[in-house]
């Protein structure tokens, strides 16, 4: 037995429709066994084993939900992580835009999307993932240091993981980016992976450019190419670096559609569409390659007077704009 999700789009006069949905729980499972690494029941290379995930009903109770109960089985005993019901309204866009075309809604209604689980026999509250070990080295660095070290840059939240940045880096991304308008330039982040006695950080000692990738003012493709120059690249560093992330420009000043580059330069700087955004196409890229909990999309904004840079990634089993801290140039 398990259950079956639904989206309940209600309308403000209470009336509504409900659309079956099968969202990705992958990022869910992934986010609590991360957060059992963070706690030091598995190794960060461990695979989620018997995963399995239970409703947390809302205070009007059943069927609507508060969140997710995902359980995995550690050396430990089994491990439990709450999660809230964002990862099953990640697709509810582009629900709600299929049910303007089939006329159940109004282009101009304002609703509110409600997750629910119904019982079913049909499903199962079984997660799955392909159980791979991975080698996923962890340094002792002092979290401390790092912090003097560094400024904050963008929003940050509690609970995600300490990210550093070093200033060299983002230096050689905008440069490129301001070089390439009006194309978009991309690559990958390589670092390393920290624990210390106040828990685990991010370090991003490069970023190497995907140069066989295929360009245009408004995508950046990865194409097989891209991928093998970037891998060779970063085996010839031989630094035992491991792939964190992704980087790409967003080239403002120049925006084809004319969105952002008409706009004054203070006003750039102000406006999440110029210098927080993450499309649908960077959300796609980032599930299908960058699952794992801890891998970053970084974006720099090329704006009229200067790139400014915007850090997405995995909070509570969705892709979520994050802070970073720029780390100033000397040895971590």
């Amino acid at each position: 037995m398990g259950f079956q999700f639904k989206l309940e789009f209600r309308k403000g006069d209470g009336t509504g429709v409900s659309v079956a949905t099968a969202p990705d729980l992958a990022p869910a499972l992934e986010c609590c066994r991360w957060e059992a690494v963070r706690r030091g029941l598995l190794s960060p290379g461990s695979p989620a084993r018997g995963g399995r995930v239970e409703p947390l009903w809302h205070a009007e109770g059943a069927p609507y939900l508060k969140g997710l109960r995902v359980t995995i089985e550690t050396p430990e005993g089994p491990f439990a992580h709450e999660i809230p019901p964002g990862c099953l309204k990640a697709d509810s866009s582009e629900v709600a835009a299929r049910l303007v075309n089939a006329g159940y809604l109004e282009a101009t209604d304002e609703v509110t999307v409600l997750p629910t689980a119904w019982p079913s026999d049909r499903h199962t509250n079984t997660l799955t993932c392909r159980e791979v070990e991975i080698d996923l080295p962890l340094r002792n660095g002092p979290l401390g240091g790092m912090l003097e070290r560094s400024r904050e840059v963008g929003p940050q939240h509690g609970s995600d993981m300490p990210v550093f940045i070093a200033e060299e880096v983002l230096a050689q991304a905008a440069e490129a980016a301001r070089r390439a308008t009006p194309l978009e330039i991309g690559g990958v982040l390589i670092g390393h992976l920290h624990r210390s006695d106040q828990g685990l950080f991010t370090e991003i000692t490069a970023a190497v450019p995907a140069i066989e990738a295929v360009s245009s003012e408004t995508e950046l493709r990865f194409t097989p190419a891209a991928w093998a120059a970037v891998r060779g690249a970063v085996d010839l560093r031989g630094s035992g670096e491991l792939l964190l992330g992704w980087y790409h420009s967003h080239p403002v000043r120049a925006d084809t559609f004319g969105q952002c580059s008409a706009c004054p330069p203070e006003k750039q700087k102000q406006c999440p569409v110029a210098t927080a955004l993450f499309s649908r196409q960077d959300r796609f890229l980032h599930k299908t390659i960058y699952l794992r909990a801890f891998t970053l999309g970084l974006v720099a904004n090329d704006l009229t007077e200067g790139v400014v840079f915007s850090c997405f990634g995995w909070r509570d089993g969705v892709v979520a704009q994050r802070g970073f801290h720029e780390l100033t140039t000397g040895e971590s």
